[in-house]
């Protein structure tokens, strides 16, 4: 008689326990939690790297390899990105680009990916940003509404599921975030056209223009002379066309939108996979059986996250109060998934912090000095080698009160290519904030207040290593 891994049905048993309760099961130790994040997030990254690689069996192992490394990574770290499934979309992406190194690889990448690797990956830096950055801006729930419901365009019901809430406050928590989106818009355009008092009367009208109708004939006049405004009310006119065009390019440098919802309804797999199985096994012969263990501790989990969530987005029950704003958010509080930890657990005192150490963005920062790293290499005078897949982090960089928008990298080029550095914050799959090229020249930054994770990366010709980093810094 077979043995069943999963004696219950798993999409029941944890009904209304949101992504990010479920990655902190996994992290605690019961790696059933892992299997519905599984069935809500596979076929969308299946169809993402359907986009990237051409042969299907290929497409498929990949797959498998993003939520293998992801479940690695959830056993100890949460993710830095606030939507999971766009850090499961960098993932993958940077899976692809390792294709590049294997014999034949490049055979099996689609056109249109292939020319974007070989090309050195680029992001859209070009173009204006002030959707994606009034969207990053936002709580991290609201950006998860975001990013499913307007940019992957998915049913209300499989949105309910990953935010832990209710159909109809599911309805809410989007319209809310869309509202978010739309005055943290006007904010920024708003601040950046200040110093013009045209723009700046043009930007008020916008903010206060909210419906159909017609906009005053002094507006439509400054609109028809200025390309700067006149983007910033396209991307008002139609907030969800716009941002779904702009933000996924923005945050993973690859997307075919066209060729992703065509393949949005591939089949998943009805059984869980080897590694998923292993870790099951393992849990079950030290704690009995895991399925069992989940039940105990799943269900608290998915009766309290309904009350838990609603209360966390805004959306009713107890109040979060001050404390659960972030600083920097442009609309709600932030609730703080960290300390809520399992029904029952209490907050720790704001006086038991531990103090952390920050290092001052104005002063030089060594390569070599990184606080963790990915795939790269030890090279000569305390720099680091990287390649296009590689990247260094660094933590706690503080940026102080004003504002930086300045940012030098010395790094020396590998043989004749003509590498770029990348810097990014919070997240190393998110849209660069700063390109350097070499010389150690002083290149713009997008403006950038407080303490963040930096990430340096490369963008280089070819598949190897392409540049020595040794230092940079901000002013």
């Amino acid at each position: 008689m077979r043995h069943d891994p999963f004696p219950f049905p798993m999409p029941r048993l944890l009904p209304a326990a949101p992504d990010l309760r479920l990655l902190r099961e996994v992290r605690d130790g019961h790696p059933a939690a892992f299997r519905p994040l599984m069935d809500r997030h596979w076929q969308s990254v299946r169809a993402y790297l359907g986009t990237c690689v051409a042969d299907d069996a290929v497409a498929d192992r990949l797959t498998e390899q993003t939520f293998a490394e992801q479940y690695r990574l959830a056993r100890h770290d949460p993710p830095g990105q606030p939507v999971w499934r766009v850090h499961l979309f960098t993932t993958a992406r940077t899976s692809a680009v390792r294709l590049l190194r294997e014999p034949r690889g490049a055979a099996v990448l689609t056109d249109g990916f292939r020319q974007w690797a070989t090309t050195g990956g680029a992001w859209p830096l070009d173009g204006h940003a002030r959707l994606t950055e009034a969207c990053r801006l936002l709580p991290g729930q609201w950006q998860t509404a975001l990013w499913h419901a307007v940019v992957e365009q998915e049913e209300t019901d499989h949105l309910a599921r990953i935010v832990g809430l209710r159909r109809k406050d599911t309805r809410r928590l989007v319209a809310r975030a869309l509202a978010g989106l739309r005055t943290g818009y006007t904010e920024l355009h708003r601040r950046a056209v200040e110093p013009h008092p045209a723009c700046a009367a043009t930007a008020h009208v916008l903010a206060e223009h909210t419906g159909p109708g017609s906009l005053p004939r002094v507006a439509v006049s400054h609109l028809a002379r200025c390309g700067f405004c006149r983007d910033a009310e396209a991307d008002l006119a139609d907030l969800r066309g716009r941002l779904r065009g702009q933000l996924p390019a923005m945050l993973l440098g690859w997307w075919d939108g066209h060729g992703h919802r065509r393949r949005a309804n591939l089949p998943r797999p009805t059984a869980p996979p080897a590694f998923l199985l292993r870790d099951m096994g393992s849990r079950r012969a030290t704690d009995g059986s895991s399925a069992a263990q989940l039940l105990r501790t799943g269900l608290a989990v998915g009766s309290a996250a309904v009350l838990v969530s609603a209360a966390a987005y805004g959306l009713g029950g107890p109040s979060s109060g001050s404390a659960g704003r972030a600083s920097g958010t442009v609309g709600a509080p932030v609730p703080d998934h960290a300390a809520a930890g399992r029904p029952g657990d209490g907050a720790a005192p704001a006086a038991a912090a531990t103090r952390v150490a920050l290092t001052p963005a104005t002063e030089p920062i060594r390569a070599a000095d990184y606080t963790a790293e990915h795939a790269t290499e030890a090279a000569e005078a305390d720099t680091r080698a990287l390649g296009a897949v590689g990247w260094l982090r660094f933590d706690n960089v503080d940026f102080g009160a004003a504002s930086k928008t300045r940012a030098t990298v010395r790094f020396d080029a590998r043989g004749t290519a003509a590498p770029k550095v990348l810097l990014r914050l919070d997240d190393p799959g998110s849209a660069p904030v700063a390109e350097a090229g070499p010389g150690g020249q002083e290149v713009g930054l997008r403006p950038t207040s407080g303490v963040h994770t930096v990430y340096l990366s490369a963008r280089c010709p070819g598949a190897g290593l392409c540049l020595e980093a040794g230092t940079f810094s901000f002013r």
